[in-house]
């Protein structure tokens, strides 16, 4: 579920409506409609559409899914293989996480194949991936002296794969959203990453920032900072902060 803040709403699947057509007359005066024509959509309802066909699957026709008990199995297999691998390597360390813990090794080909993909894209503004990549490299190995050496590195790589895919247009976003603070004019668009996030845009210059937990209204932190409220947000760029009223949706 993407959650962008208030008045955002998230962009979360895809609606499916039935419509019902009719003529105007029939129902300003349903008395007009005589019992055959009641029975009758066609006679009603000259050009309407045809009614759906229903294709009836057997058993074995229907798409399957691994169930729960394969699905296990298979997580249980990959575990032990990957322990058996990094056997060698110290308990509880920067590299052993990054060798034998299943959901970050999932990450780690994740931004792999993220990283070749937008090596044939165009960004949705001037990007230096390579510069991008070897900044965050240096944050990702900080998490070497982190006190929750799993978590640091978990969200370093969830950031990382937010950024490339705001950046590049590859995910739902909500926005641009125009936001005045006294004389300066911001635009927010909202990410369906995961964490979500937001970009600031201001003086053709583009920041992120990725949500963080609160208790008070929707906070993000970053490249710069943004406190959400309800019709307006403040926000921290390098060290102004402004305070700012949505002025579109």
């Amino acid at each position: 579920m993407f959650l962008s803040g208030y008045g955002h709403p998230a962009v979360s699947g895809v609606l499916f409506t039935t419509f019902v057509l009719a003529a105007p007359s029939v129902f300003a005066d349903p008395q007009s409609v005589s019992a055959a024509a009641a029975t009758d959509v066609a006679a009603v309802l000259p050009h309407a559409l045809p009614a759906p066909q229903v294709i009836v699957l057997t058993e074995a026709e229907l798409p399957k899914g691994k169930d729960a008990e394969t699905r296990k199995a298979e997580d249980l297999a990959r575990d032990q293989a990957l322990r058996a691998k990094c056997k060698a390597i110290p308990k509880d360390t920067y590299d052993k996480y990054l060798c034998e813990r299943r959901a970050q090794v999932d990450l780690v080909n994740q931004l792999d194949e993220l990283l070749q993909q937008v090596a044939t894209l165009t960004p949705r503004w001037p990007v230096d991936v390579a510069a991008d990549q070897a900044q965050w490299e240096s944050r990702r190995n900080a998490c070497r002296t982190d006190q929750d050496v799993k978590m640091c590195l978990e969200f370093a790589y969830l950031e990382r794969i937010g950024q490339l895919q705001a950046q590049f247009g590859l995910v739902a976003a909500d926005g641009p959203i125009a936001y005045q603070c006294g004389d300066t004019a911001l635009q927010l668009t909202y990410h369906a990453t995961n964490p979500p996030l937001v970009e600031v845009s201001h003086a053709g210059e583009h920041r992120l920032a990725w949500m963080r937990p609160t208790d008070m209204g929707v906070y993000y932190r970053g490249e710069v900072t943004v406190r959400e409220y309800r019709g307006g947000a403040d926000v921290t760029w390098a060290q102004q902060t402004w305070a700012c009223q949505q002025t579109s949706q």
